[in-house]
């Protein structure tokens, strides 16, 4: 299960480091408008904790630490970037074993993703075909296509987006992130991230959920 973890870190970087300026579809089923980017990461510095806990379906029970900060400026395959760096450590209480990934993510001032590096594997990704970014802002029922991203060591990843009603508030919105993993070398999986988000677009929690093609199902949040 560790090396699954450490694409998951590479996974859910991608997501967060997704900004606004694009487009999606919608069913124009709600009025109130959610700005879609944290604007936490807006600015170089700006970083963000979370503490989760969960279990997997083998009755294993997790506990995560996840950090991202927004690093100065730089530069990636020539291209002026923006670089977003997360640490994601996961421990298995039962056990007490511990699993850290780290992950930088660039995307340039639009928000297009340009390139991905886990920085213990080396894993790197890429885009692969167009990208979406999110709209600025969307209402409730709102979705729309990311992209597909390969990666290279063969895997790749499709994904897309909805925003939904938070359950029991009228002020804060769920943005989920569907992803498909394929992989040539590990286990294949579906992937649902959930963001909760204010209308500014504060993050105010989350929720990771992870669907292997083996049947082992792992579930964090915030």
């Amino acid at each position: 299960m560790r090396k699954h973890f450490r694409l998951l870190g590479l996974l859910t970087s991608l997501v967060l480091a997704a900004c606004g300026g694009g487009g999606g579809g919608s069913s124009g089923a709600a009025p109130t408008s959610f700005a879609l980017s944290d604007p936490v990461f807006e600015q170089v510095g700006g970083s963000r904790t979370f503490n989760l806990t969960g279990s997997r379906s083998d009755g294993q029970n997790l506990t995560a630490v996840w950090s991202l900060a927004r690093r100065a400026d730089t530069t990636f395959d020539g291209q002026p970037a923006r670089q977003l760096d997360q640490l994601i450590s996961i421990t298995f209480v039962g056990t007490g074993q511990t699993d850290a990934v780290s992950v930088t993510t660039y995307t340039d001032a639009a928000g297009n993703f340009l390139g991905a590096v886990n920085n213990d594997t080396l894993v790197e990704a890429f885009p692969d075909g167009p990208q979406t970014t999110l709209p600025v802002t969307a209402v409730i029922g709102d979705f729309g296509s990311i992209g597909d991203v390969g990666y290279t060591d063969g895997s790749s990843t499709t994904s897309n987006w909805r925003l939904d009603a938070h359950p029991g508030s009228s002020t804060r919105a769920d943005l989920i992130t569907f992803i498909s993993f394929i992989s040539p070398t590990v286990l294949n999986f579906d992937s649902q991230l959930t963001r909760i988000i204010d209308s500014s677009g504060n993050t105010i929690g989350g929720n990771l959920s992870y669907f292997f093609e083996n049947g082992l199902t792992v579930d964090l949040s915030t």
